[in-house]
């Protein structure tokens, strides 16, 4: 396993960035055109003119100077056309940033001359979910809600056909929908046929070019929705509904709208298994396919790693002509205790057996059976903190020395600290704990809320002591030790 220092870092200037107040986006199914419109004061086409960009003091230099970044912190948006509320077109709007994590759209100058249709609500000084006082001096702005309907104006064909005839439409029920692949231009999506059956009435529509349908003047009530996906691809896993016989539940209310979008996957998949030198089935080893040609950008994405019993499947993968292999990266470690092996079991790329992929049409039984493993060595050791006492439940990482060689193995200690590696013989390295602590965790402990806020901070990975280990002499144990003693975080 590898560790993630980034990820620490990126938490770390996120709470930097944002504060202690940090907002976190997590968005539901938008709602339907109608409850957006009648939901927003303002429903506008826009396109964008210029972004504004200004600096913002992130903390301190270690010599006392203010340290800056400069960003975009405000867009200008012209009116091209007005569906709802109290602008005119060829005014100008002001529209807030967002940053990333807040569930407000961001802006760039590369995006200057988009267009845009955007369900809004009134301007507001500061964020609109974390408003500044009524006597502040911040500019009042607009911000677009990226969990709404808002969205690019070439991607609005479901809602400007109807907010263009909205004075005709408006009191009709309408059942709509798209269907897509996102990020995919291949799929088939004109003149895919959906049933659309009540107990009194039957409905037949398909899809355009743009894989968009729609259906108006249905009398209300429940309806059976149901379509053939095209061959090659299948419904996405994560799609719900009311489903009876294979069919979709939608209701149709009266003067109300019903959304009726679905996504799909392609249709493809690699099912086999990856066994040891002695036939028995090895787990958590993950198996990549590899394009034939070999891409310059080595794009080796497609990939799935085995389960208990062996076996593994690479779904979604493209059409075309694949080798597989087992530990792409060849960096050994406890998991895979061997370098790259390709399908069938050789360590030339070379020489691996070629699979070709079809939409449609399964592949199974693709068997990679290791050739030799490198035999491991264990290492057991303890985490304390500088009391003595345990420390329960954190990481602990082998950092090898030959990283083109190894991989950094982690394991977790137990509640009494303790903890155990099985390393590949011949490796050597570091062995260290590390935790991810938090300013507000430990407001009534001195020792440690001075590590953490040096430098400003409100976030820190605290690293125990590192002992240095070789799998030729394995030491009888191993203890960490942290710097701090042992005190009990707050309630929360």
């Amino acid at each position: 396993m590898k560790r993630t220092p980034i990820l620490l870092s990126l938490a770390i200037f996120l709470l930097l960035f944002f504060g202690k107040t940090a907002l976190a986006c997590s968005c539901s199914v938008p709602g339907t055109v109608l409850k957006a419109y009648d939901d927003a004061d303002i429903v506008v086409a826009t396109k964008l003119v210029a972004v504004e960009k200004g600096r913002r003091i992130m903390g301190t230099s270690e010599t006392g100077e203010d340290l800056y970044i400069e960003r975009i912190v405000s867009s200008t948006m012209v009116v091209t056309k007005v569906y709802k509320g109290a602008v005119k077109v060829g005014q100008e709007l002001k529209f807030g940033q967002g940053g990333g994590g807040d569930c407000i759209w961001m802006f760039d100058d590369k995006g200057i001359g988009s267009e845009y249709l955007f369900y809004l609500g009134k301007p507001t000084k500061g964020h609109p979910f974390l408003p500044e006082p009524k006597n502040s001096d911040a500019e009042p702005m607009y911000h677009a809600i990226i969990c709404g309907r808002s969205k690019h104006l070439k991607n609005a064909f479901e809602d400007l056909a109807y907010l263009d005839n909205i004075d005709k439409l408006r009191g009709k029920t309408r059942l709509y929908g798209t269907f897509e692949v996102y990020g995919r231009t291949d799929f088939p999506k004109e003149g895919i046929k959906i049933k659309v059956v009540s107990e009194k009435a039957s409905y037949v529509v398909r899809t355009d070019s743009n894989g968009f349908f729609e259906l108006y003047d249905l009398p209300p009530g429940d309806y059976d929705v149901s379509f053939e996906s095209p061959f090659g691809w299948r419904l996405a896993s994560y799609e719900y509904g009311k489903r009876s016989n294979g069919h979709f539940r939608v209701q149709i209310e009266k003067g109300n709208d019903s959304e009726f979008d679905k996504s799909f996957f392609i249709d493809t998949s690699i099912r086999g298994r990856v066994l040891s030198p002695t036939g028995e089935p090895m787990a958590g080893v993950c198996v990549n396919a590899i394009p034939i040609p070999v891409r310059k950008d080595g794009d080796d994405r497609a990939y799935g790693c085995t389960e208990k019993d062996g076996t593994f499947e690479i779904k979604r993968i493209d059409p075309g002509n694949y080798v597989l292999v087992a530990n792409a990266d060849g960096r050994i470690d406890s998991t895979n205790p061997f370098g790259a092996v390709y399908f069938p079991g050789v360590d030339q790329i070379k020489n691996a057996g070629i699979v070709t992929v079809e939409a449609g049409k399964p592949i199974v039984g693709q068997t990679i059976q290791i050739p030799t493993m490198v035999p491991l060595v264990t290492i057991r050791g303890r985490v304390t903190y500088s009391d003595g006492k345990p420390v329960a439940e954190e990481s602990v990482d082998f950092e090898p020395d030959d990283t083109a060689t190894y991989g950094v193995v982690r394991t977790k200690t137990d509640k009494d600290g303790r903890f155990t590696f099985k390393l590949p013989r011949g490796a050597a390295g570091k062995v260290v704990a590390g935790m991810f602590l938090f300013d507000d965790d430990y407001k009534n402990c001195k020792e440690i809320l001075d590590l953490i806020t040096r430098d400003n901070s409100v976030a820190r990975e605290i690293a125990s002591s590192a002992v240095r280990v070789s799998t030729e002499s394995p030491p009888p144990s191993v203890t960490l030790v942290f710097p701090f003693a042992y005190c009990k975080p707050s309630d929360k």
